[in-house]
């Protein structure tokens, strides 16, 4: 297990400094081009943990198939070998950034965004292929897990870690001050550490979140811009309050892939497969335009002419992220060059080109992926 863990460290380490060789050759360019060439590599960062992990097993299962239940303990410990190499991309993009910084961002993302797929995922793994009381208790469990996220449990998770703590009297005055000036109540704000310029409400709580690397990046006045888009959030209504949990839920079918498939064979997939479309398409356009009215109440608080815009840009040149995303791709935030112009500004650059969604590389390791595991069924 620990010679897994060294392993997918090493390689992980070892491809995202292959993966950042476009990166690094557009030191000297525009930041619009940087985050083109930096996006490929930090979706690759996240396609790492589990490709090189399942690729240290399957190759394991080849080359010493008679550690096959070995193997399966090589896997997990090579998921969080793959999670600590991929500091090496933070490390190599934003070197300011110290580790204990990078560590607990990596454990707030894990937390508030993909714990509602592994909680699906561990609950689907264990429960029985009937539709006992075990299987209702395994999805209620899993439920119970996504909505307690909305009403603080992961909020309270990252104050006992100390990753959210009590703010500062800058950012409190700003929160005040907006508040006031919005005329709603001035809510409770925590400041994370995170490294990214980044902020958060959460509406089930009634409650701000805004990291350091935020308050660093920002002056005042474009601090207060973005705490009007996130006080926004917090004056929606219930019902689409109500609408954000029920579209947070769409893994949910998945929990019930085995009884489902034990009784329908293949056919089970297709109840799935539809609930979980038409939850997360609800999800994403619900979302899509909560983000366009909260921008719409953001640029109506403007202390300063185009505050807002120039608050949007300076978060975006910061963290490294591409003012226009890839075409297709679900993602509830307009892209920021189209956010600009809504705001009445027009950047002084030209429309950047999207970045691409996968490397070269990335496709090489995906194809890797998917030989050892048909070398694996062939040979067994």
């Amino acid at each position: 297990m620990t010679g897994s863990f060294g392993i997918t460290f090493l390689l992980t380490w070892a491809l995202n400094w292959l993966e950042l060789i476009p990166w690094r050759r557009a030191a000297n360019e525009h930041w619009t081009k940087r985050a083109r060439r930096l996006y490929p590599a930090r979706i690759a960062a996240f396609r790492h943990v589990w490709a090189v992990s399942l690729s240290v097993m399957l190759a394991g299962l080849l080359c010493l198939p008679e550690y096959e239940d070995s193997w399966a303990c090589a896997w997990l410990a090579g998921i969080p070998g793959a999670v600590l190499g991929n500091y090496s991309l933070s490390r190599m993009t934003f070197p300011e950034v110290p580790f204990k910084e990078w560590l607990a961002g990596t454990f707030m993302y894990w937390l508030l965004w993909l714990s509602p797929l592994l909680a699906t995922v561990i609950v689907a793994v264990i429960v029985p292929a009937d539709f006992g009381w075990r299987m209702w208790v395994g999805a209620a469990a899993a439920a119970g897990f996504v909505v307690s996220l909305h009403f603080g449990l992961g909020n309270l998770i990252l104050r006992k870690l100390q990753i959210a703590r009590a703010p500062e009297e800058r950012l409190r005055n700003i929160v005040a001050t907006t508040a006031q000036r919005m005329n709603v109540a001035t809510p409770p704000v925590w400041e994370l550490i995170f490294p990214q310029p980044f902020a958060f409400a959460l509406p089930g709580t009634q409650e701000l979140a805004f990291s350091r690397r935020l308050l660093a990046s920002c002056t005042d006045n474009e601090v207060a811009a973005i705490c009007a888009h996130e006080l926004a959030h917090l004056g929606e209504s219930k019902f689409i309050f109500a609408g954000r949990i029920l579209g947070s839920l769409a893994f949910l079918p998945w929990v019930f892939t085995k009884p489902l498939c034990h009784r329908y064979q293949e056919m089970g997939l297709v109840p799935i497969l539809a609930t979980f479309g038409l939850l997360f398409s609800f999800s994403f356009r619900l979302g899509r335009r909560m983000e366009q009215r909260a921008d719409v109440i953001a640029r109506t608080q403007e202390i300063e002419p185009l505050v807002y815009a120039r608050a949007l840009e300076r978060l975006y040149q910061t963290s490294l992220t591409p003012a226009v995303m890839p075409a297709g791709q679900a993602r509830i935030h307009p892209h920021l060059y189209d956010r600009m112009l809504a705001a009445g500004m027009t950047p002084t650059y030209p429309r950047p080109k999207p970045p691409a969604r996968i490397s070269w590389l990335g496709i090489t390791t995906i194809a890797f992926v998917a030989l050892l595991f048909v070398l694996q069924v062939l040979l067994h």
